[in-house]
């Protein structure tokens, strides 16, 4: 055995000892950065999943809460605009593109509050105390024949309930109060930690993305809103012709379809690609509900996602993860 001398113990220890350089420091910086990287990306799909996931849950209660409202009263709750006021549907004595340009903007979403759960106020819909506040804060009277407490086709200022009748619901309660938003006279949605003036505002139910959740129901005549639209002579040839079901909302339409499981639309409610193609359930529905989904995006323009990029090479996908609940 040779041994050792104290200079080789020296140089070995300083050998063992050399730190990293700088590039190998920066390789390990950079596989860091990838792995976080990769881990943000996972946590965000995930994220935008279960948000997805709950929001389909949530507005499957909220079609359950109105078919259980429609089997009480009879009717569907009416389109309000973002004031609570009701308005009438587009006229099918439109004309092919003025009718499809209106059909699209045609729906509500503080319906749902207002009917569902009861957000509203005792000079409005005849319901609770005003001694001490509103108690309690939730349900309605049966909103009668006209649907809205007495006051037939005007601004909320009209509304004279009959303060005797029938209680209902709330139909839907919500076990988050996070989804419950105030609509803004801008357009904005505040919620009740963020805003002092929260109980003044038109309530919202809002997606887990804290956007409106919005109600569309079949067109009905005016003034009578127990009814929808059948058939109407459209072409004044003096037949009456089907009238445009919620297939004529574009959004609406399903993103994709299986072969064979589509149906078609009237030609004037084609789509801006000449897409006249929609599922059967749409053409039957009586109302759906729609969210624009994680993107918060989606257009009116077109069933399907096309391309804004001439070469076709960048595709706007904004109607793939739209959420669409239709009813019966």
């Amino acid at each position: 055995m040779h041994d050792l001398s104290f200079h080789s113990i020296v140089r070995m220890t300083s050998r063992s000892r050399r730190g990293f350089t700088l590039v190998e420091m920066l390789v390990v910086i950079a596989m860091i950065i990838v792995l976080l990287s990769l881990l943000l990306v996972g946590l965000n799909f995930a994220t935008r999943t279960a948000q997805s996931a709950n929001t389909r849950v949530l507005m499957q209660s909220m079609k359950q809460a109105l078919v259980r409202f429609q089997e009480d009263v009879g009717y569907l709750p009416p389109v309000l605009d973002e004031e609570r006021r009701l308005v009438e549907g587009p006229s099918p004595s439109l004309s092919g593109a003025q009718y499809r340009t209106e059909i699209q903007g045609w729906h509500s979403c503080t319906s749902l509050a207002e009917y569902l759960i009861g957000y509203g106020q005792n000079v409005q819909d005849g319901y609770g105390s005003t001694d001490l506040g509103e108690v309690p804060f939730t349900g309605i009277r049966s909103p009668g024949l006209d649907g809205v407490w007495g006051a037939g086709f005007g601004p909320i200022a009209d509304r004279n309930p009959v303060i005797t009748g029938r209680v209902y619901g709330p139909y839907f309660q919500l076990e988050d109060e996070r989804l419950l938003g105030g609509l803004t006279p801008g357009g904005d949605i505040v919620f009740r930690d963020q805003d002092p003036d929260f109980d003044s505002y038109p309530k919202v139910i809002v997606d887990y993305w804290g956007r409106p959740i919005e109600y569309f129901r079949r067109n009905y005549p005016p003034g009578a809103i127990t009814q929808s639209y059948r058939a109407v002579d459209y072409d004044g040839d003096g037949n009456l012709d089907a009238v445009p079901t919620l297939s004529g909302v574009i959004r609406l339409r399903p993103f994709e379809l299986p072969v064979g499981a589509g149906t078609d639309v009237p030609a004037f409610l084609a789509d801006d690609r000449d897409d006249r193609t929609t599922s059967v359930a749409l053409q039957s529905a009586e109302f759906a509900l729609f969210s624009p989904g994680p993107d918060g995006g989606f257009t009116s323009l077109y069933r399907y996602d096309v391309s804004i990029d001439p070469t076709g090479a960048t595709p706007e996908e904004l109607n793939r993860d739209n959420i669409v609940e239709v009813g019966p």
